[in-house]
Order: C-alpha cells, then structure tokens, then sequence
C-alpha cells in the first residue's frame, strides 16, 4: 500500500500537471512528506520529497520556457539520486536516473549526454510505467540523431507499455509523439486518428492544462 502522504503527493501533482493550478497545494504536501522523513529517519521519503520539488519546477519550465532553466531543479534530482543510489531501490534509482536525464535533454537540449541516464534508468526499471518514461525519451534521443525509424519503433513500444498498465494521461502524450511520427512520413490520415484519440483521452480527463499547452500541436497533428 503507498504511503498516503505519498499519494496525497502524486494526486496533487498530476491534477496540476493536467487540471488546474494547485501548486501551493503540492508545495505544502511535499512539505509534509519531507518533515514525516525526518521525523521516522526515512531517506526514502526525503528522496521522494526531493524528486518532486524537481518534477514541480519542471512543470513550470514547461509551462513557461521563456523563464529559462529551475536553478534548483537539477540539485533537487541529483540529491534524490545519491540518497537512492545508497538505499539501493532499483525502482527508484531508475525513476531519479530519468529525472537527471531530463533535464539534459528537455531543458538544455543536450541529447548526448542525456541519452546514459535514460538507458540506464530503462535498464534498471523493474515496472512497465518506468519504462516507458525511458523508452520515450531515448525515442527523443533517436530522432535527434537522425534515426527516426528506431524512433518511431520505440514510441510505439513505450505506448504499448503505457497501454498495458493503464495510464490514460502517458496514452495521450505518447499517441501525440506517434502521431507526430506518422506524419513526417506521410501517414497524415493514421497521424489525424492518433491525435484525435489523445484530445479524447484528455478531454475525458478534464486536463484544461494540457489542453491549454499541447492543444495546438494536436491541431496540427488532426488539420495539418
């Protein structure tokens, strides 16, 4: 069973990625995992506590580019890694390996040195949701080197991932990456279906958020 200060802390940070503003909500249960990790001597939940102040400034790097990169979001999951690198959780040495990773690919656009992080945070993920993060950014890694067939093949099996375990908000990012695939090589009509399916998905969800952010890239992906 997940802690509850834990899910408390996932809920809110997915109703902000996705829904509405409630950061100040998320601060304040980070905080509360964060003092119960002192209070029990749980490196794990400092770790944990770490790793999402990291993921809350990465959405707001999201949300607003032009802001430049969190000063702090690296160290928060650079220190999240060196705790569970020594506490030994594969789970979440993987899940800290992918946070490192993405901030040299998304925000410093450095796919090279990103690229390590990712694969061995995929080589190391015991669960298919971890996986999946990985596989979609070494996808990311792939394309920019050129290789789009590799690519593309990867995507589809990081959604096929995402499918299986059932997580409707990953399906409609990963089915826009497809998308966006399927249409640099002409499958304009397959591309359209993709992207009508992920819209469905987070209009079900009631994401005005990610709405607000990748709407006009599904646009694109269903008229262009």
């Amino acid at each position: 069973m997940t802690d509850p200060l834990i899910q408390r802390v996932l809920d809110l940070a997915e109703e902000n990625l996705l829904v509405r503003d409630c950061s100040a909500e998320l601060d304040a249960a980070i905080d509360d995992v964060e003092r119960a990790g002192a209070a029990r001597g749980d490196r794990g939940l400092e770790a944990f506590a770490l790793s999402r102040r990291g993921l809350a400034l990465h959405g707001e790097f999201l949300r607003d580019r032009a802001r430049g990169e969190p000063p702090e979001e690296m160290p928060y999951f650079e220190r999240a890694l060196a705790i569970r690198r020594e506490t030994g959780d594969e789970h979440d040495v993987a899940e800290s390996l992918f946070h490192v990773g993405l901030v040299y690919q998304v925000v410093r656009d450095d796919n090279e040195t990103a690229r390590p992080y990712f694969e061995e945070s995929l080589g190391r993920a015991p669960d298919p949701l971890t996986q999946s993060y990985a596989l979609r950014h070494i996808a990311f890694c792939d394309d920019a080197a050129g290789d789009a067939e590799t690519a593309e093949r990867r995507h589809e099996d990081a959604l096929e991932l995402r499918r299986r375990v059932g997580w409707k908000a990953g399906i409609a990012a990963q089915l826009a990456a497809v998308a966006e695939m399927r249409a640099r090589r002409g499958d304009r009509e397959r591309a359209a279906e993709l992207a009508r399916e992920a819209r469905e998905i987070l209009v079900g969800l009631g994401a005005e958020r990610a709405l607000a952010m990748f709407g006009p890239e599904l646009d694109e992906l269903e008229h262009g």
